[in-house]
């Protein structure tokens, strides 16, 4: 009778087969009823115990592999090595490198893991090929994960990426860079004269709003106003110079305006950069009276005070209109105008 699987004989005549020995396999390849007279070394991939089970070759598993033959357990099979995946049992070598963007650490069973226990996406800041960390980023990109080039993403405009950065860098706040591809911090150009760059990664600066005034560098709309007692109209002012002086008969009570608050108070005059509506203040800081004097009305929004008109006098401070400016008395002639008292009236001729 022939002998069974997983068993041998080389000599005739015998009652008894012998056993395969580890690191052969005994299968007989041919139909006659021989069985099987000389053990075969274990192949390449695979491996053979003691007493394998009907003389098949046991493979080795997923994962591994083996490039010599003659195994004896499954411990000797290989690890499959860095960069590499065995995506199939019984392998006598790797399946290949692992997919560009990713990284394989030893005993990977696909081109692209992401079990952080045989491999992952390539880290940030890297490029990985043929399963391996291939080096960083180069300066001017930025490279996030599974990237497989080292020129991956172009850095954006308002900001910046040295060689290795994984996320770009954003130019701070009162800079701007409106080009792509900045490598360090120094292409971010400060904001220029007349504009503001507010926040980080400014690509492009905007026009100073009225009421404002924004020299270089300037990181708010709202970070230099014009004073009080002057206004600015027009956008892009670059210093407190071109701040006008609030107009005569107005004032200009807060910072940053564009126009004037409102107009003088009646009985009042406002001169030039006035910044309350009776004139108290100025944009020069100085403080003084400037109700509207004897002998003189001031109507809303006048600059300087008129004049009683001749025939007429006041003695009293802040009047508002000429109708409160009295009558000269019987007898008396108010030749001159803005006359405050009477005394200063000439009598009249007699008859």
């Amino acid at each position: 009778m022939p002998c069974p699987g997983g068993q041998f004989q080389d000599q005739r005549g015998q009652r008894d087969c012998k056993p395969c020995p580890p690191g052969f396999h005994c299968i007989s390849f041919t139909q006659d009823l021989s069985g099987v007279s000389t053990p075969i070394i274990c192949p390449k991939g695979f491996f053979c115990p003691t007493k394998t089970q009907l003389g098949n070759p046991v493979p080795c598993p997923r994962g591994t592999y083996s490039d010599s033959v003659g195994l004896l357990s499954a411990e000797q099979c290989l690890v499959c090595p860095m960069g590499n995946y065995c995506g199939s049992d019984g392998l006598s070598k790797p399946s290949g490198p692992c997919a560009p963007g990713f990284l394989c650490f030893i005993q990977a069973t696909v081109p692209n893991p992401i079990d952080n226990s045989t491999g992952t996406l390539c880290p940030p800041g890297a490029h990985c090929l043929l399963g391996l960390r291939a080096g960083e980023c180069s300066a001017g990109y930025y490279c996030d994960w599974g990237s497989s080039s080292p020129e991956q993403s172009l850095c954006p405009a308002g900001f910046y990426c040295p060689t290795g950065t994984p996320k770009p860098l954003a130019c701070t706040s009162g800079t701007f860079s409106s080009i792509m591809g900045n490598s360090q911090r120094e292409n971010c150009e400060p904001c220029p004269v007349g504009f503001y760059c507010q926040g980080e990664g400014v690509a492009e600066p905007l026009l100073c709003p009225p009421g404002h005034f924004c020299p270089s560098g300037t990181s708010q709309d709202t970070q230099f106003p014009c004073p009080p007692g002057t206004s600015q109209p027009l956008s892009g002012a670059v210093s407190t110079e071109q701040c006008l002086p609030c107009p005569s008969g107005k004032f200009c009570a807060h910072h940053g305006l564009s126009e004037p608050t409102g107009s003088c108070q009646d009985g009042y005059h406002c001169p030039s950069g006035s910044t309350s509506p009776n004139g108290t203040g100025n944009e020069n800081k100085s403080t003084g009276n400037n109700m509207c004097p004897a002998g003189h009305y001031c109507p809303t929004g006048i600059a300087s005070p008129l004049p009683c008109p001749a025939g007429t006098f006041s003695s009293s401070p802040g009047l508002s209109v000429a109708e409160q400016c009295e009558q000269c008395p019987p007898g008396l002639f108010c030749e001159e105008p803005a006359m405050v008292h009477p005394s200063e009236a000439a009598l009249c001729d007699a008859g």
